[in-house]
């Protein structure tokens, strides 16, 4: 990991200091800024490896992070936001101004966060229950369908 966070430093300097010698290369800075750069894949695997081995025995942290998916669907989900999102910020925008945008972002960010993870967990207490009785039972359906229909395709072969 030390080894890749030197490379992508001496990367970015090399590239500033021949960028202040030669016009064309000035600008290049940004290419080494996203996912196909090497040193970025190489530190986001050492990160993941050096993590790997740490065991988490907080109850409250392993319950958090089993909600981490369901709270990505809630607030990532097309209705909220093409719908919700954009009204929440015209009505920022409308009442509030744009004079302290950053505080606004960090507040939107805020609640949206703690209002994730409040549906999250009133789903988890009232509804993963019944939602895993009906998929469990929708599964053995189709389970059992996709038999019926494998036997028929055998047969006629």
């Amino acid at each position: 990991m030390l080894a890749s966070v030197l490379g992508f430093i001496i990367t970015l300097f090399a590239i500033n200091i021949i960028g202040l010698k030669i016009d064309a290369v000035g600008n290049k800075i940004m290419h080494l800024n996203n996912t196909s750069n090497i040193f970025f894949w190489i530190i986001a695997y050492s990160s993941l490896n050096l993590f790997r081995g740490i065991k988490w025995h907080s109850k409250v942290i392993n319950y958090l992070s089993s909600l981490s998916l369901l709270i990505y669907v809630i607030h990532e989900n097309i209705l909220f936001r093409s719908k919700i999102r954009p009204l929440i910020w015209n009505v920022i925008n409308t009442y509030f101004g744009g004079d302290n945008v950053l505080i606004w972002i960090g507040i939107y960010v805020l609640a949206l966060f703690l209002a994730s993870y409040v549906v999250a967990i009133i789903y988890d207490i009232f509804l993963r229950k019944l939602i895993r009785k009906i998929t469990d039972y929708l599964y053995r359906g189709f389970v059992a369908l996709f038999h019926k229909f494998e036997k028929l395709i055998i047969k006629e072969v």
